[in-house]
């Protein structure tokens, strides 16, 4: 007999042996383990964070309104006061305070609020400068700021306007931290004191006169 057909025929009597062998591999080695758990029946795991692992999120609870009174225990401001305690509108406020005084304006006190006072020199320039007077709108007081900083000529009250050293000065000393009083072009008290001040300050002899060294020096920035 051939050699090849021995080695085939020794091949053919072990095959089925070889397929029982490859047959035999137990399913269980195949599967993980069994689930004793019923079906629906959730259990937390060892973290407590119940079945999914995931803490549930906590119920949300809002304040208490009375019916028919939606957000009656919300706090709100009057529109007066939310338009006060804005920022913007202080910082306008406050840099017109500061700059008015030097147009013949007198805003008084440099607080960043809205006062009488200050609102009316606010109006009285905007009116001057032919703006909408306006003291309470962040964007009105803007192109207010604006014309108060670059307009040219300069928009001055009709006392402290060229022409009038005393009214000059006294715009001048407000702007320098003085206090002449009101810009009114009249050398009263107030506004010889201020002088003096000023010409103390600089040292040049206190006496109250509005001399041309003393306005040359108030007219220095």
């Amino acid at each position: 007999m051939p050699p090849f057909r021995f080695i085939a025929g020794v091949l053919l009597l072990l095959s089925p042996s070889l397929g029982f062998a490859q047959a035999t591999v137990p399913e269980s080695a195949l599967t993980g383990p069994a689930f004793s758990l019923k079906p629906g029946a959730a259990q937390p795991n060892q973290n407590g964070l119940g079945p999914s692992g995931i803490q549930p999120a906590p119920g949300l609870r809002g304040p208490h309104v009375a019916p028919g009174t939606p957000g009656a225990l919300i706090p709100k401001l009057p529109m007066s006061e939310a338009r006060a305690a804005d920022p913007v509108l202080q910082a306008y406020v406050r840099s017109l305070q500061q700059q008015l005084p030097a147009h013949g304006y007198r805003p008084g006190p440099i607080t960043g609020r809205l006062d009488p006072q200050t609102e009316q020199a606010i109006r009285a320039y905007q009116q001057d400068a032919g703006i909408q007077p306006n003291a309470r709108s962040s964007w009105v007081l803007k192109q207010t700021l604006d014309s108060v900083s670059f307009a040219q000529p300069p928009i001055r009250a009709a006392a402290a306007r060229p022409g009038n050293s005393v009214a000059f000065a006294q715009q001048r000393l407000a702007a320098k931290g003085y206090d002449p009083g009101p810009a009114d072009g009249k050398l009263g008290r107030r506004t010889v004191t201020a002088i003096k001040d000023f010409q103390g300050d600089r040292g040049l002899a206190r006496d109250g006169k509005l001399s041309p060294r003393v306005l040359d020096l108030l007219g220095r920035s």
